[in-house]
């Protein structure tokens, strides 16, 4: 699993948008910028949706299969501007094992062969 911080100014086959600062970002303001921006971030989301991301908490994750020692899939994940997954509490225990189960509907692993899930 890779977990990809949001502030990390990392590219995955196009933009990774930075979190929303809802302090920030105020969608009624209707100006063309904020417009646009708003824009963006929703065609940036699409676009990793369709790469297979997902979305939770404010950070992006990604199941891939590849099969690493733990020293290459951390560096595996670095390159990609983050980290292996570390469960923080039992809702994140919940999505991962979601994301997993998921990912099994189409393809099938033995135990000691599971696939690396990128967290961004």
């Amino acid at each position: 699993m890779i977990e990809i911080l949001p502030e990390a100014e990392a590219y995955v086959g196009g933009v990774i948008p930075a979190p929303l600062n809802k302090e920030k970002y105020d969608p009624t303001l209707g100006s063309r910028a904020d417009r646009l921006e708003k824009s963006v971030r929703l065609l940036t989301v699409m676009n990793l949706m369709q790469q297979g991301w997902e979305l939770y908490a404010d950070y992006w994750y990604k199941l891939f299969e590849v099969e690493l020692m733990w020293v290459p899939a951390e560096n595996f994940c670095r390159e990609l501007g983050g980290h292996l997954v570390s469960i923080k509490d039992v809702a994140e225990n919940h999505f991962v094992h979601k994301l997993r189960k998921s990912m099994f509907f189409f393809l099938f692993n033995p135990i000691n062969e599971m696939p690396k899930i990128l967290r961004k």
